[in-house]
């Protein structure tokens, strides 16, 4: 099994698939530059679920699989204007993605690697080099207060503690504009940090 980007972070959910408590599904893996975006919580799942709903001009699930495809295609579309709309989305970060659902993916991809809850399989793992840049909005370049209001959207939980320690950790005068410091520290935290604790020191 292998896969790039989203695709490496699809091989890495297939080895903690229900638990990996049967028979690996297969030989080997190859998760390439392995991008895990945060995991929505139940009231953000529920939120993105309303969404549609009311774009589909539909009630429950069963309406909505009355709809043809390209209303539904229209609803998808609709659906992330809409969605984007709303707060709780920063730069790079997408709209839908996985859950833990109890049956596919039973937690935390990071709780699973660290506890061994993984299929034991040969595995390949690489990064590329400014992961951050694509994920980074170009004319985010001089102001750290804008750069410091996006970070509270990824982490909104996060006291002034965390970004004078994120900002110590990623010191301003290290990078010629604030679009490069913003891409390294969200390169590492979507990326590089995730892959090497979750991953190498599993």
């Amino acid at each position: 099994m292998v896969g790039g980007s989203a695709g490496g972070a699809c091989v890495a959910y297939q080895l903690i698939a229900g638990g990996a408590r049967d028979i690996p599904p297969f030989q080997a893996a190859i998760a390439e530059y392995p991008a895990w975006q945060p995991f929505l919580n139940a009231s953000s799942q529920q939120l993105q679920f309303d969404n549609v709903l009311q774009l589909s001009n539909c009630t429950d699930l069963n309406c909505m699989r009355g709809l043809s495809s390209a209303q539904l295609e229209q609803v998808n579309q609709q659906s992330y204007i809409t969605g984007y709309g709303q707060p709780g989305y920063g730069s790079g970060d997408f709209y839908y993605g996985p859950v833990i659902d109890g049956q596919f993916i039973m937690e935390l991809p990071d709780q699973a690697f660290k506890y061994g809850r993984f299929y034991d399989v040969p595995l390949l793992v690489d990064r590329d080099e400014y992961e951050g840049n694509i994920f980074t909005f170009p004319n985010l370049t001089t102001s750290q207060v804008a750069e410091t209001t996006d970070a509270r959207v990824l982490f909104p939980f996060a006291g002034q503690s965390f970004f004078s320690r994120l900002y110590q950790l990623y010191p301003a005068s290290d990078f010629n504009s604030t679009f490069f410091q913003r891409a390294a520290w969200y390169g590492d935290f979507i990326i590089n940090c995730i892959l090497y604790c979750s991953v190498f020191l599993s």
